[in-house]
């Protein structure tokens, strides 16, 4: 097979695909630390807040509360609502702070991590076909 081979139309759908899992990767580690540090549900009450009264309130660096509202923001999880300041809209909140609500998720991205924490008896079990 050489480049020449390839449909470029078709490489191009894997790529993007491929892409997409790598970046939900990256976003899902995002949603677990929020969940992990309480930062949905600080969001979840009293209106929309600046990355340092987030940072205030749940007793962490604002440097990286700041990175991590804005990549959030970006990532549509939480709504940047202008002049600084982040809110979860009430549909946000049910799926990512009310552990209450049969929508809530955030919760299930601790399964990614308990996974990977067994990345290296998952990778023994591939290669000899025991369990983990």
């Amino acid at each position: 097979m050489t480049i020449g081979t390839l449909d470029p139309g078709k490489l191009e759908e894997v790529t993007d695909r491929a892409i997409g899992y790598l970046s939900g990767a990256g976003i899902s580690a995002l949603v677990y630390l929020g969940d992990q540090l309480g930062l949905y549900r600080a969001l979840r009450h009293g209106g929309p807040v600046t990355s340092t009264k987030l940072a205030t309130k749940s007793k962490l660096h604002e440097r990286w509360v700041r990175e991590w509202l804005h990549g959030q923001a970006s990532a549509g999880l939480i709504r940047y609502v202008g002049e600084g300041l982040f809110k979860l809209t009430d549909e946000q909140a049910a799926v990512l702070a009310d552990e209450g609500h049969p929508a809530f998720v955030a919760g299930g991205f601790a399964l990614l991590f308990l996974l990977l924490q067994r990345w290296e008896r998952l990778y023994e079990s591939f290669r000899t076909g025991r369990g983990v």
